[in-house]
């Protein structure tokens, strides 16, 4: 398997205050990083690229997760819980 090695790195500005992001270009050295305000602000930029679905592959995207990473199980409400926890 070949490993993914982006092109480059867009980051969030939020998504600096998480330690992976924080990481990210000391794992991936020599690939250019540069911030950007918020995702939605770049998606209009890549969409109209002539090869949009290169560009895109190329390109690691770094946001911040603004709702749970794990979420209780959602029973169905007549059941009894199984205490299990989902990813959301």
């Amino acid at each position: 398997m070949v490993p993914y090695c982006p092109e480059r790195i867009l980051v969030e500005e939020e998504a600096w205050s998480d330690c992976a992001t924080r990481e990210m270009p000391q794992r991936l050295p020599g690939i250019a990083t540069r911030t950007i305000p918020n995702v939605e602000s770049m998606l209009p930029q890549l969409r109209t690229a002539a090869d949009f679905r290169t560009v895109a592959k190329r390109t690691l995207i770094l946001n911040h997760n603004r709702g749970s990473f794990m979420k209780a199980c959602p029973r169905s409400g007549t059941e009894i819980c199984c205490n299990y926890f989902v990813s959301a």
